[in-house]
Formats: C-alpha cells, sequence, structure tokens
C-alpha cells in the first residue's frame, strides 16, 4: 500500500503542529515508544483496502490514518496493545490530555470545573432524549460509560439512579461526592441492564470494538434501552466544526473517525436501530437485535473530506479579513444571527449550531403535536395595512429584513459616532451620541444579570414553585428601567411566531375574540406583539411594562401604563394576558392581588412562564420558577359555575399534560383566583 494521501497537503505529513501540547508530545515520543507496542488495527469491515488520509496527528506525533475504500470508516490501522491501552486511560490519559500545568507536573483539570462543564453537556442529553423517545426520565438507571467525574448525569440524578463508569479514581471519588454510584473499570464490569446509557466521546477510544460493542449489547433492555452516543463527525467539519480542519480532530487517544452516515450504518449493522443523529454524531439508539447489510460511502466521505478542505481555506481567508474588522461590529454580527433566530421562535441556547444541522433524522415516530396553528391560518379583517402585517405567509422573512436594517444602521451609527462625536453640529451630534449609547447597554446588561446569580434560589414552603430569596425590588426596579430592554436586541421584532400562536388560542380554543369588544390587559407587554393582533381584532388593550416601545400602530384603545395605580378603582378586565413576564416580577402574590382587583366573575386568563419544575440554577433575570402545581393552587377549582382550566407544558412544540423538565408552561381558564 503505498502511502498516496487523500489530500494532498503538507499539513498531513510534515512535523510543524496545529496545536501545542508538551505534555501530550512528551508522553508519545518517549514513554510510549519506549513501553508501549503497535498490533495490526484491521477495518471494521473485516476488508484490506486503505487510503492514507495523515502520517501525523494535529501535534505532530507520528500516527497514521487511513480510510478503508470498501466502507468509509477512518481509523488508525496500526494501534497500542489491549495491556498497553488500560495503562494508558488508567494512569496517564487525564494528566496528559489537558495542559494544566508544567509538563513534568503530574496534575489533572479540578473535577469542580469539569464537572460544571459537564453539567451543561448533560442538560443537552436530557432534552435530546425527551424531544426524541417517549420514555419517562424517572425511576430509571442511567449509567455514563467512560464519563470522567459524572457532571453529565446532575441533571439526571435526583429522579433517577445514577452510575458511572470510567478508570480515573480522582474522578470516581469526586463523583461518589455528588451521590453518583460508581464503577470501577468499563462496560464487562457493568452488573445490570441500564434505561439510559451515555456514551459521550468515548466510543472512537475502542481498541477492541467487536468485543466492546458485544459487552454493550449485552446490556441492552431490548427495545427499551437508549443509548445516547456522541462522537465528532466528519460531515460536520464542511459545515464548519473547528473551521474545516480534519487534522484538528486527529490525535492519538482516537482510533475511529466517523461521519454520521458511517456510524449509522455500523450501528444498523449489529442490531441498533436509530432514534436520532445529526452530522455531529448527536445520536440515540436503542438496540433491536436487527441487523442490516453493509454499505460503502467511502465516496460520501471522501466527499465531505475534500468539501471541509475548502471550508478550512475560506476560514484562513475570514479569519485574516477579521484582523482589519473593530471587535464591535464583529460582535454585533454574532448578536444579530442570535435576534434573527429569536425572530423566528428559535430560542438561541437550545439551537442546533450550523456544523449540525445538515443529515439531522429523527425516527418515524418522532411526530409534532399536530394541534397548533399555524400563522399562515389567521384570518384578520381591519384596514388593508393591518391585515397585511400579521397575515402575510411571508412575514418571517419581513422580520429578518427588518432584523438586518436595525442592524446595519447601528453600524452605521458606530462608524459617524467616532467621525463625528467633535462635531459643531449639536443636533446632529447629540442624536448619533443617542444611537451609540444602545451599544453601552448591551455590555451593562450582561453584568447586571451576573449580580443575579449572587442570590439564592430557595422553594416556597407552601406554593409549588422556587424563588430568588429577598431580591431588593430597588436592584429590580433598576434593572428593568435602566437595562433589560436597552440590553436586548429583539425590542424591534414586532410579531414572533409566539404571537401568532397565543392569538390562535385566545381565538379558537379559548373561543373568546368573536363576542363583543373586549378590554384586555397584556400584563409585561414588552414588545406588544399580542396587542397588535388583538387590538386588530377591534379590542381595547392596555399594555403594562416599564417602557413603552418607541412605535405606536394605534391612536385609540391602545395604552401604556406602567403601574396599576393608572387605572381606576372600578375598571375590570375581559381577558388578563401575561406572556414570560411573571417569572420576572419582585412579589408575585402583589400582581396576583391586582389581577383578581381588576378582574370580574367572567374575566379570563392566559399565563405562559417557563416551566420550573425540578429548578436547579438561577437563569436571570428571572426571580420565579413555576410549576403546574402552582396554578392549581391558585384558581377555584372547586367553584359553581361551568369552568375550563387546561394547563400544558409545552417542549419542541410537542405538548404534555404530565410534570417533565423543561419547556413552558401555558394555562388558560376562566375560573377565579383564591389569591
Amino acid at each position: 500500500m503505498t502511502k498516496n494521501l487523500l489530500i494532498n497537503h503538507d499539513r498531513f505529513i510534515n512535523k510543524k503542529p496545529i496545536i501545542i501540547e508538551k505534555k501530550y508530545v512528551a508522553f508519545f515520543n518517549g514513554y510510549a515508544k519506549k513501553n508501549y507496542s503497535l498490533k495490526e488495527n484491521n477495518c471494521l469491515c473485516k476488508k484490506k483496502d486503505d487510503q492514507f488520509v495523515s502520517l501525523v496527528d494535529r501535534y505532530s506525533v507520528e500516527f497514521d490514518t487511513v480510510i478503508c475504500k470498501n466502507c468509509g470508516l477512518v481509523r488508525a490501522p496500526k494501534y497500542f496493545r489491549n495491556e498497553d491501552v488500560l495503562d494508558f486511560y488508567k494512569n496517564h490519559y487525564r494528566y496528559i490530555m489537558h495542559n494544566v500545568s508544567d509538563e513534568n507536573e503530574k496534575n489533572y483539570v479540578d473535577p469542580e470545573e469539569f464537572y460544571e462543564k459537564q453539567k451543561k453537556s448533560g442538560l443537552q442529553i436530557l432534552d435530546l432524549i425527551e424531544k426524541n423517545s417517549k420514555i419517562e426520565i424517572k425511576g430509571l438507571k442511567v449509567l455514563d460509560l467512560g464519563g470522567g467525574v459524572g457532571g453529565s448525569l446532575h441533571h439526571f440524578k435526583d429522579s433517577n439512579d445514577t452510575y458511572l463508569v470510567d478508570y480515573f479514581d480522582p474522578y470516581l471519588q469526586y463523583a461518589k461526592k455528588k451521590n453518583i454510584n460508581v464503577i470501577e473499570g468499563g462496560i464487562k464490569d457493568v452488573p445490570f441492564k441500564p434505561d439510559i446509557i451515555i456514551i459521550s466521546h468515548v466510543l472512537e477510544h475502542w481498541n477492541n470494538f467487536e468485543e466492546e460493542i458485544k459487552n454493550l449489547i449485552s446490556i441492552q433492555k431490548l427495545n427499551k434501552t437508549i443509548n445516547y452516543i456522541e462522537l465528532p463527525g466528519i460531515d460536520s467539519l464542511k459545515l464548519g466544526r473547528r473551521e474545516g480542519d480534519f487534522l484538528n480532530d486527529i490525535h492519538i487517544p482516537h482510533l475511529y473517525y466517523f461521519a454520521s452516515y458511517v456510524f449509522e450504518n455500523l450501528m444498523n449493522r449489529y442490531g441498533f436501530e436509530k432514534l436520532y443523529i445529526d452530522s455531529e454524531i448527536k445520536s440515540l439508539f436503542i438496540y433491536t437485535g436487527v441487523k442490516k447489510e453493509l454499505k460503502n460511502q467511502y465516496n460520501e466521505v471522501k466527499d465531505d473530506l475534500v468539501k471541509a478542505e475548502f471550508t478550512r481555506k475560506k476560514h484562513i481567508f475570514k479569519n485574516y479579513v477579521k484582523k482589519f474588522i473593530p471587535k464591535k461590529i464583529l460582535d454585533l454580527r454574532i448578536s444579530y444571527i442570535k435576534s434573527a433566530l429569536r425572530a423566528n421562535g428559535k430560542d438561541s441556547l437550545n439551537t442546533i449550531p450550523p456544523y449540525a444541522q445538515n443529515n439531522i433524522t429523527r425516527s418515524k415516530n418522532n411526530k409534532v403535536h399536530e394541534g397548533l396553528i399555524s400563522s399562515e391560518e389567521l384570518n384578520i379583517s381591519e384596514d388593508n395595512f393591518e391585515n397585511l402585517l400579521v397575515s402575510h405567509p411571508k412575514f418571517d422573512v419581513n422580520i429578518l429584513l427588518l432584523q438586518l436594517y436595525i442592524k446595519l444602521k447601528k453600524i452605521i451609527i458606530f462608524i459617524l459616532y467616532f467621525f463625528y462625536k467633535n462635531s459643531k453640529n449639536s443636533a446632529f451630534r447629540n442624536k448619533i451620541n443617542n444611537e451609540y449609547q444602545l451599544f453601552k447597554h448591551i455590555s451593562n446588561k450582561k453584568k447586571m444579570d451576573k449580580n443575579f446569580k449572587k442570590f439564592e434560589l430557595t422553594k416556597h414552603n407552601k406554593y409549588s414553585f422556587y424563588q430568588i430569596d429577598k431580591i431588593p425590588k430597588d436592584f429590580l426596579n433598576n434593572y428593568y428601567k435602566k437595562t433589560y430592554w436597552q440590553g436586548r436586541n429583539d425590542i424591534s421584532n414586532i410579531l414572533r411566531k409566539r404571537d401568532f400562536e397565543h392569538f390562535n388560542i385566545i381565538e379558537k380554543r379559548m373561543n373568546l375574540l368573536e363576542k363583543k369588544p373586549l378590554n384586555i390587559l397584556n400584563f409585561g407587554s414588552g414588545h406588544d406583539g399580542i396587542s397588535i393582533l388583538l387590538r386588530a381584532r377591534g379590542h381595547s388593550v392596555t399594555n403594562l411594562d416599564y417602557q413603552q416601545n418607541d412605535y405606536t400602530l394605534y391612536n385609540e384603545k391602545y395604552s401604556f401604563i406602567t403601574d396599576f395605580d393608572e387605572l381606576s378603582e372600578k375598571f375590570s378586565f375581559d381577558l388578563i394576558y401575561s406572556s414570560h413576564s411573571l417569572e420576572h416580577v419582585s412579589d408575585i402574590f402583589k400582581v396576583l392581588g391586582e389581577f383578581k382587583k381588576y378582574s370580574n366573575s367572567n374575566t379570563q386568563f392566559f399565563f405562559e412562564v417557563p416551566n420550573g419544575f425540578n429548578q436547579k440554577s438561577i437563569h436571570p433575570p428571572h426571580t420565579y420558577y413555576f410549576t403546574t402545581d402552582f396554578f392549581k393552587e391558585i384558581f377555584d377549582l372547586n367553584c359553581e359555575k361551568e369552568f375550563f382550566f387546561e394547563s400544558e407544558i409545552v417542549k419542541n412544540r410537542k405538548i404534555y399534560k404530565e410534570n417533565i423538565n423543561g419547556g413552558v408552561i401555558r394555562l388558560f381558564t376562566n375560573t377565579n383566583l383564591l389569591i
């Protein structure tokens, strides 16, 4: 076999490292060469028809990597003996893979720091399983294989039995302190069949894949055990992961490098069925025992690696250009992307990264709730402008164009500020300066958000919610009046998908809007989206918030107040609406008291808040974290009149009637408040 490279570039041959890691290089060029021996590592398809991909790893240590022309699997053609691998992971891996100290010292990443980092990924794992399977994650046995310090189990451990399987004793001991059961060893040391198995960035390390996959199958519950498997996917490189540089993926602890479709085919061949997979290989599989045939995907992998190389060159050019662009403008670009995602109804924290968006596939049984009504179904009969505004099928595009205009305007203001800050034209200078101050508010908001985390999250002793204990009202008032809206980039998103969804619920599920013109309160009105839609139906809308928007579409039956004191004592509302506002207040019982004061026996309520079930951490600037039980406690469910009370949790456009973690609580009712 001649060493003709798949991609002819000196980077895959030469000795110039792209990452400097002294302990790593010293170990593999010293200890490993002296004490370890190599053996053949044949392809899992049993064929011998390889082409070289690289002769070095990302640290420029000699390490051959090949691609099989029979199936498309990328692997190391030779690797260490079993006893060498065991020694490496038990005694050396955690010390050399993180540059935390001088190369001569034997230190490892602080377990507390590592745990906190893994907690974040664990929450994403939990969310992915809830979204793509029907399993109720309660009372289960959840096992993390090769899970380091066990942080990925954090969000599972309160409602389930959790187990960490690993070799590194200092991390196992830390996991014990976190009330996680530990097993020192590998899969063969697991004495039971778990309900959920997490294998995150582990499988690519297996030096005896056939044996390990058999061991994994031996602890499966047929058609039941959920396997979360995460790997670095080759096909995500062309979309921007590691800026397209495959060499950056290659290092000696990894034997295998998979494209998502190669990995799916491999798992199918061993009897696993996919529930979900994306190009970054965040995946879910169950074991069915039904095996499928081998596919040759060499050409697809080769094509993806060639495209990744093109992406790498594009990033080199982009990074060069960025050197000449002010950081403020680069930050605005990121801010615009996040705002655009929000304008399309996506939560930027849960949005799949661009390099994981291709090749997302789910099982046929994964269907979203079919009862939700899209914005295209609206049929609002007002004047032509309003009708176009709220019901045009391309309205999301209009929102994005508006966002783009706002961002371009800010960039221009930024440039003009530095040119005209000393201008003699005071009126123009002041206008430019006022616009420029918007930039500063964004950073101020980030600083204020950090202050929220200094407070303590406690559970109320009577009602079913969590709250930030003893947060000063003056602090909140100052935050919302001077920082909150000024530091957000979505204030000018006039209408959002959430507004359309809520409008349809009020009109069709609450059967409310066809009645006589109503008096409606929008508590915490913010961007006024739902208010615009309700006013377009001819209803009178009162918006209550700290700040009024700088645009007004209506001159009558459309008002703004900042406090309940501005209302007449005898005034009452037919509908009290609050979306993502109650979680921000300083005193929930005072607000509910005002709702009761300005309601009547026929008033209907519509609330939507983030779901605070099993809340563990503070999310600025939320002061309250409600559960569905809380709303059952504050409304009269035993009143004599005929009433409806609809309470549900909406998560990833699915509707749940039982308690789950995450998502939002949506409540609408015509019964009376007890508080």
